[in-house]
């Protein structure tokens, strides 16, 4: 019987991508787990990947003590998305330039003083920000912010969203205010600090923050009374630069948190996945621009899909936004899951109730356990009584791609259109990482086992079959070309093919980086940081006994086995051989299997010599590898930035090797010949060759 849900291995594209990964770095093949599945009954919905969510007891714990402030504060994390889902109108947003003092400091945030939508540009000099030192005024995106950065104009743009809290109470009524103790409301007897950041760290410094937390979790009234104002709004802002060190802030109006974006060929586009009006609903909203003044609007349902059964489940999101002209095309990634309550009959869904209940299946049955007052209730079902005469091997998890179109403006609405596909190669799981891009000249292109083209996106062109063996991980545009990156299982190091029309498709050498490393992902422009990992194997485990007046001396290099055997009293070698790859894995399947009590050791010809309890074989190994006598396997690794302005050099920047911030508190962005780079907190612009 298969546990529910079902084992990680039946999404073939995971567990391709896990073995070429595995091979490059000498791991064995992904083995699929056993999950047993618990569950209670909920109410159908439909999952959101995107949005955000508030969870503010800590935040509003300093609110309850004091008389609130008047300046709104800022968070840089997502929260709460837009309750309304109607399209955002474009009114004119205002920039704010602003030059960076010579050593770049980010700040804790932009000033919720700054830029509005409407009014003309305000424009700060060097002279203003030296006179007027402000810790809230923005000189370069702030340190928590890590956005979508793309190329914009001449220079570049980052996308990124802030959190607005809004102001908390002038006072709280006394019924409220007792619910605190004495020594929390003494420690603002003067009154709170400017921000709710501010008056948290006070109350942990204190020691009282996960009492008034407590508060304000148990009482509801408290919550209320502190919240009464009005929830948190979500503000998408642009920081546009030419060098790294000035940078102009523009707001994107319409109070929508776009979180991801993309260029197009004369501006940017930006989208948010959203939950919808109705239930269950999922709304994707688009921005594009293309000089952040005026603004370009879209929103289309994501799902859920009507033609889909009521038991399936979604999570879905947009990978990849692309325009041509006023027409724009999204494609989203949709991972379907059963809903296994839903699946059984509604008298049994009643007798389940709120109960906890297992799950199992084998290919042609479901079984369901659950305890009632009777006892234990195990019944079964065959798929095709419940409406899944196909099981569910090709429906739970499965991951589907969707390509949306439609015009800005909303007219015609948008509409889904069917996706290209490879028939002879297709993986109905999908093998690959498939992305969408735009050329310059407005033609479409679609990566996926294949590479098609399109001119409008509803009649599509097979160019190009990709290798079979090939797993595409990433790609990225190249002018008028596409680069393409990918792993096969048979070599360490990725592969790169670009494909234009005319060559098509055509591999390319690859970055000059030690180690292995992988690219992931659809980029704005062909530039990744790497995490390089340089592999020392373990030396071999060198170990010895004696054993009824022989010596053994053993030297496993974990393929072969170097077996030495000396006669202790004579001195003379009785067996000098090694045993080869298949006869060592024959050895430790029987030492393994531990129903043997000895193994026989043999010469050259076969020939029995001795025969060697099993436990001392095995004892003599393990002490060898954990009592300090073998070493183990070491992994180093280096961060690297690559990127190419041509598909034939490629510039390659040794990074600040990783730390506890990993690889991710990079990137960069190409725009031409220049390079924008973020490492961690500094920024810096080089002129590639």
């Amino acid at each position: 019987m298969n546990p529910i849900p079902e084992p990680p291995d039946r999404d073939r594209r995971l567990r391709r991508t896990l073995d070429a990964s595995a091979a490059s770095l000498q791991l064995g093949a992904a083995a699929p787990g056993d999950i047993a599945a618990r569950g209670r009954r909920r109410r159908r919905h439909r999952r959101l990947i995107g949005g955000g969510a508030v969870l503010a007891l800590v935040v509003g714990s300093a609110a309850v003590l004091a008389s609130g402030s008047d300046d709104s504060t800022v968070s840089t994390s997502d929260s709460v998305p837009p309750t309304s889902t109607a399209p955002a109108q474009p009114t004119p947003a205002t920039p704010t330039t602003i030059q960076a003092p010579d050593a770049i400091s980010p700040t804790t945030g932009p000033s919720t003083s700054g830029p509005s939508t409407s009014g003309p540009p305000t424009t700060a000099t060097p002279a203003d920000v030296d006179a007027q030192p402000d810790d809230t005024t923005p000189t370069v995106p702030p340190e928590t912010s890590f956005g979508s950065l793309v190329p914009f104009g001449d220079g570049f743009a980052m996308v990124t969203t802030r959190t607005i809290t809004p102001p908390l109470p002038d006072r709280l009524p006394p019924e409220i205010r007792d619910l605190f103790s004495e020594e929390a409301i003494a420690l603002f007897a003067d009154g709170l600090p400017p921000t709710i950041e501010e008056a948290t760290r006070i109350l942990d410094e204190a020691g009282l923050l996960g009492e008034v937390t407590e508060v304000i979790t148990n009482h509801p009234e408290a919550s209320d009374a502190i919240y009464g104002s009005g929830p948190a709004t979500q503000v998408t802002e642009i920081w546009t630069t030419g060098d790294g060190e000035t940078w102009t802030l523009t707001e994107v109006p319409g109070g929508r948190a776009y979180r991801a974006a993309l260029p197009t060929s004369d501006g940017l586009v930006a989208w948010s996945t959203e939950p919808g009006s109705d239930q269950g609903s999922t709304v994707v909203s688009l921005a594009a621009t293309d000089d952040l003044s005026d603004w370009r609007f879209a929103e289309f349902p994501l799902g859920p899909d009507p033609d889909e059964p009521s038991y399936l489940d979604e999570v879905g999101w947009v990978d990849t936004v692309v325009t041509v002209g006023d027409q724009w095309f999204a494609l989203a990634e949709v991972s379907r899951h059963i809903d296994w309550l839903e699946v059984l009959p509604p008298d049994v869904r009643g007798e389940i109730g709120d109960r906890a209940f297992g799950l199992t299946y084998d290919e042609e049955s479901l079984t369901v356990d659950y305890v009632t007052g009777e006892g234990q209730i195990v019944r079964s079902f065959d798929f095709v009584e419940l409406g899944l005469p196909d099981g569910p091997r090709e429906i739970d998890g499965l991951p589907q791609q969707r390509l949306f179109t439609g015009t800005f403006g909303g007219a015609p609405a948008a509409e889904r259109i069917d996706l290209p596909s490879n028939s002879a190669l297709d993986d109905p799981l999908g093998a690959t990482a498939r992305s969408l891009h735009a050329l310059p000249s407005g033609e479409l292109v679609y990566v996926g086992n294949s590479v098609f083209r399109s001119g409008d996106g509803r009649s599509w062109t097979e160019s190009a079959a990709l290798p079979v063996e090939l797993v595409v991980t990433g790609s990225a545009p190249l002018g008028d070309r596409v680069l393409i990156a990918g792993r096969r299982s048979d070599v360490s190091a990725p592969i790169f093919m670009t494909w234009d029309p005319v060559d098509g498709l055509v591999e390319i050498a690859g970055p000059d980086v030690p180690g292995d490393f992988g690219l992931w992902g659809r980029r704005a422009s062909p530039t990744w940081v790497v995490d390089s990992v340089t592999t020392t194997p373990a030396p071999p485990i060198e170990f010895g006994f004696e054993h009824d007046g022989l010596q053994y001396e053993i030297v496993d290099d974990l393929q072969t086995f170097t077996l030495v055997v000396t006669d202790v009293a004579t001195g003379d070698v009785v067996v000098d051989r090694l045993i080869p790859t298949e006869e060592r894995t024959e050895l430790f399947d029987t030492l393994g299997a531990g129903d043997q009590e000895t193994v026989a050791v043999t010469d050259d010809d076969g020939t029995e010599i001795a025969r060697l309890p099993s436990a001392l074989v095995v004892n003599a190994y393990l002490e060898a590898q954990t009592g300090g006598v073998s070493e183990p396997a070491r992994s180093d690794h280096d961060r690297w930035l690559i990127a190419t302005t041509d598909g034939v050099d490629w510039s390659t920047i040794d990074l600040v090797d990783p730390d506890d911030d990993s690889v991710w508190s990079a990137e960069a962005v190409l725009n031409g010949r220049t390079l924008l780079v973020r490492d961690h907190d500094d920024w810096s612009v080089e002129t590639l060759p």
